[in-house]
């Protein structure tokens, strides 16, 4: 059976704006690398949710029709770029020949620019705080600038730049043996402002022992940043300091981002585990360790985790 799917305008603009060449192609299920095509940097908490795929099963059962995946021509298969939930579905179903968007071979940059963005919308899609991770990461690891990042995922361009702003200084403080990690977001993305990293780092830590207003820290950075010398730098944040301990007492902020509830990674992990054994790479499940390529000396270990996989299941969900 060979399926034919429709336009992906989102796609295209993508696959354009990353400048790759590409072509509308049916390409055959076997040529597939589906183990290449499991490693896919996207999706920050999963790869394929079990979930959606069952969820696209029974759409396509109905009739209903899905954009076309992207895969890249490789020497040994297509590689999927954007689509391994459709794929899985349509694998599923047993088709043998689908429709795509085929790129020829590219760079690695272009590649994961491409998979990083292409995955933003289809399925379950991903959740603000993940994609805002994506345009950092495509902005100080794949060197596009904010704006670009902003629109590729969707974003504000201001809240990108205070978010890349926030990380730069992170990193920079990190590398001085701070961790920054409970200064509230904002308040980092202003004190980025200040090159000195003694400086940062004196007003950072001074924000990890005492309380300020986002006000009051935009404050004294812009006076940090206008003061003529060292010293009357070093008197003014002393006297914010003082300012802070006397009005409000010491007080260690706690402002991490907020997780996704425990139950969500949890049931996602759940079903990526059951989906793998169930089918594997290839579509059939796995029945012993053997068919796992699990080695003699490995067994063992693998046997101790599933069985204490098993017993905090078990523990978890009340059951003796």
């Amino acid at each position: 059976m060979t399926r034919i799917c429709v336009n992906d305008h989102q796609a295209e603009a993508i696959l354009n704006f990353c400048e790759v060449t590409w072509i509308v192609k049916k390409i055959s299920m076997e040529d597939v690398d589906w183990e290449a095509s499991s490693v896919n940097p996207a999706r920050l908490w999963h790869h394929v949710n079990a979930d959606v795929v069952a969820q696209y099963v029974t759409a396509m059962e109905a009739g209903d029709e899905f954009p076309r995946v992207v895969v890249e021509a490789s020497e040994n298969g297509y590689i999927i770029i954007g689509g391994n939930r459709r794929m899985a579905a349509m694998k599923h179903l047993g088709d043998t020949e689908i429709e795509a968007y085929v790129l020829k071979p590219i760079p690695a940059r272009q590649r994961e620019i491409c998979i990083r963005s292409l995955n933003s919308r289809h399925g379950e899609g991903i959740d603000k705080g993940e994609r805002m991770a994506q345009a950092v990461y495509l902005v100080l690891s794949c060197g596009l600038n904010v704006k670009d990042a902003a629109r590729l995922q969707s974003l504000p361009h201001r809240t990108v730049q205070d978010h890349v702003n926030a990380a730069k200084v992170t990193q920079r403080l990190a590398a001085t043996g701070l961790d920054v990690s409970k200064v509230p977001l904002m308040h980092l993305a202003i004190i980025a402002k200040i090159s000195d990293n003694k400086q940062a780092a004196r007003l950072s830590k001074i924000l990890l022992e005492h309380k300020a207003s986002f006000a009051e820290t935009k404050d004294i950075v812009a006076a940090v940043l206008a003061s003529p010398s060292v010293t009357i730098t070093n008197k003014r944040i002393n006297e914010f300091e003082s300012h802070l301990a006397t009005t409000k007492g010491s007080q260690v902020v706690d402002s991490r981002v907020i997780q996704k509830p425990h139950w969500r990674r949890f049931t996602m992990s759940l079903s990526n585990l059951s989906l793998f054994l169930d089918r594997g790479n290839d579509g059939i499940g796995f029945t012993s360790l053997d068919e796992l390529q699990c080695s003699p000396e490995n067994a063992a270990g693998v046997i101790d985790r599933a069985t204490t996989v098993i017993r905090r299941l078990r523990l978890i969900a009340g059951v003796k």
